[in-house]
């Protein structure tokens, strides 16, 4: 029997991490984990609300901010996930942070905020292949297919997996965009 209710306990992460933190309510580390399998699942209000518990049990975290910030887009917060992403940059200058900056700007049509952050994100990291997807996404959005194209390619030529590029490619070039 107890064999059995451990298994149940392993059956998924969020099974598993819903168990540590009731066990362990005042460890941060188990609510992160917890927010990760929550965001992972779609569920993104319980995502973001043990994000805040990790960030109030626990010390700043880049990685904590990052996530925390996507859970609040997934809730149609731009103001909050931008203000996480903001902190995030404050402690680690990356390209990856700065091109998620651009990806809330461009789905807020903040097009020049969005295209600036994407800049500052290829200074940073040029290899950064979601910076050029994130890019392409903006100017396809404003009606630049060529430009487009060009950063769905380069998006691409960095990490030939990315399957929301190729997609991003195929779906223009079967409206005739060369």
């Amino acid at each position: 029997l107890l064999c059995y209710q451990r298994n149940q306990v392993w059956a998924s992460d969020i099974a598993l991490w819903e168990d540590v933190a009731a066990k362990s309510p005042r460890n941060s580390r188990a609510h992160f984990q917890l927010g990760v399998a929550y965001y992972q699942a779609g569920r993104c209000p319980d995502a973001a609300r043990h994000y805040e518990l990790a960030w109030k049990l626990g010390k700043p975290d880049y990685r904590l901010l990052l996530d925390w910030a996507l859970a609040e887009d997934c809730l149609n917060r731009p103001r909050q996930a931008l203000e996480k992403l903001h902190q995030a940059a404050a402690m680690r200058r990356t390209g990856h942070v700065y091109a998620l900056i651009g990806m809330i700007h461009g789905r807020q049509k903040q097009y020049a905020e969005a295209l600036e952050a994407l800049a500052t994100a290829e200074k940073i990291d040029p290899k950064e292949d979601m910076l050029y997807f994130y890019r392409g996404n903006v100017y396809a959005a404003t009606g630049e297919s060529a430009g487009a194209l060009e950063q769905y390619r380069r998006a691409l030529a960095l990490n030939p997996g990315n399957d929301m590029a190729r997609r991003a490619i195929a779906r223009l070039q079967s409206r005739g965009a060369r």
